[in-house]
């Protein structure tokens, strides 16, 4: 499993859905050496505001968010750790739908327990496809994690994103993303 945080190069996009080929090319890994300038200059250009940016998540070959799907990564990011919090306290499954883009995301165990696999899906809002747009990806994916899999890469992907913006001491409102992180971290060592 894969999950890759990546800033747009720019705070507007002529068009939101261009090609997938354009999109790859409007996006920057926060893993790239130019990533924090990017970073830098998105945010002092709409004054801290929002962050567009996506979270790629492959897993055996299968891609469930692409760059189709950006948002502001300040509220990517803390959605998906709820999710992933959620599924933890209650043993069973966890979803979000806090993007403003019509994402939504859940995570399921499947039975029997031994296997300790899950469900993960993303469901595209309907709004995606009602624009007669040609687009290249599904209304819904979904595949099968193994379960330590999927939680240890979410919490290293989480970890590098939050450390990233923290560089910039910009990150203000991610202070419930970094505890509900922890409380992930917790419930994890708990549970071994």
């Amino acid at each position: 499993m894969q999950i890759e945080t990546f800033l747009a190069n720019t705070n507007s996009f002529e068009n939101e859905y261009l090609s997938i080929t354009d999109l790859n090319e409007s996006f920057i890994s926060i893993n790239s050496e130019k990533a924090f300038s990017v970073l830098n200059n998105l945010l002092t250009e709409n004054k801290g505001k929002f962050l567009n940016g996506t979270i790629v998540i492959q897993s055996n070959y299968k891609t469930f968010l692409t760059f189709v799907d950006w948002d502001d990564l300040d509220l990517m990011w803390p959605a998906v750790l709820r999710m992933t919090l959620e599924f933890l306290e209650n043993g069973q499954e966890g979803t979000t739908e806090h993007f403003s883009n019509g994402l939504e995301l859940g995570i399921k165990l499947i039975q029997p327990i031994k296997d300790k696999k899950v469900l993960f899906s993303v469901k595209r809002s309907s709004a995606f496809f009602n624009q007669g747009i040609d687009l290249p990806i599904e209304k819904e994916n979904k595949g099968v994690i193994e379960l330590n899999t999927f939680l240890n890469t979410v919490i290293k992907s989480a970890e590098d994103y939050l450390n990233f913006r923290d560089l910039d001491g910009r990150s203000h409102n991610l202070s419930a993303a970094k505890s509900e992180l922890e409380e992930i971290k917790e419930i994890i060592k708990s549970l071994v």
